[in-house]
């Protein structure tokens, strides 16, 4: 005899009651009501799925490695870091094993290379997280306009995806070093406003994240931690109700 998944067998459960519905000539509202609880119900047993899978795409995610290496002009080598490409390849079969699929969207901008990732899950359940932004930084003579744009939207994807997903590379990356330092005290106000919005909504508060982080107030952490805070808090937001 064949034994269905627990969460096939809760679906034909709820199934089989509307069908009953229907058979016993229930009033409009009734089954309208019925519907509207199986339509909740099969979202959060689309959420439930997301977080398990998550979870295990990241068990299995192995530490990115850099395999791009940055010189100066003096061909004295720098740093490395790991390219979107490379991160992308190295995951890839991961991200599909575990259902999910995704979305990078652009904003077009004439500060900032804006970019927003939106992962989904073959359940139905998805996120779409918050935007990450770095300015378009110097631009050399070398360099068109177009160049100059793709550049820092070349940044804000690597970021993007890798928060998204929580993928660590080997070490801080620093090719975007001299991009991020140049992020304005208004960006950092607007984020720490982001943050302690967000606080509101959980049982954390920012002396939790400074005592966690070390510092002695939001301004310490730099745009980057920020970010790393707001998705923290994002993400137990969204998983809350779960």
């Amino acid at each position: 005899m064949e034994i269905l998944p627990v969460k096939q067998v809760r679906d034909n459960q709820v199934d089989l009651l509307i069908t009953q519905a229907i058979d016993k000539n229930v009033s409009v509202e009734t089954l309208e009501r019925l519907l509207i609880m199986r339509e909740k119900w099969k979202a959060q047993q689309a959420k439930e799925a997301y977080f398990i899978s998550m979870a295990e795409f990241q068990n299995e995610c192995p530490i990115i490695k850099k395999t791009k290496k940055v010189y100066n002009k003096q061909g004295v080598f720098l740093y490395p870091y790991a390219p979107i490409e490379s991160i992308i390849y190295q995951v890839r079969p991961l991200i599909y094993k575990h259902g999910f699929s995704y979305a990078m969207i652009t904003v077009p901008d004439t500060e900032y290379g804006i970019v927003s990732c939106i992962i989904r899950h073959i359940e139905g359940h998805e996120i779409i997280h918050p935007p990450v932004k770095y300015p378009l930084g110097e631009r050399t003579n070398i360099m068109s306009a177009t160049q100059h744009y793709a550049a820092a939207l070349t940044y804000a994807k690597r970021y993007a995806f890798c928060d998204a997903f929580g993928i660590m590379t080997g070490n801080i990356d620093t090719d975007s070093r001299a991009v991020v330092q140049k992020e304005s005290t208004e960006d950092i106000q607007e984020y720490i406003k982001i943050i302690r919005k967000l606080l509101l909504q959980t049982t954390h508060t920012e002396k939790d994240i400074l005592q966690e982080a070390l510092v002695d107030k939001l301004e310490d952490l730099g745009p980057y931690h920020l970010r790393k805070v707001i998705n923290y808090l994002q993400s137990i937001i969204d998983n809350k109700d779960k």
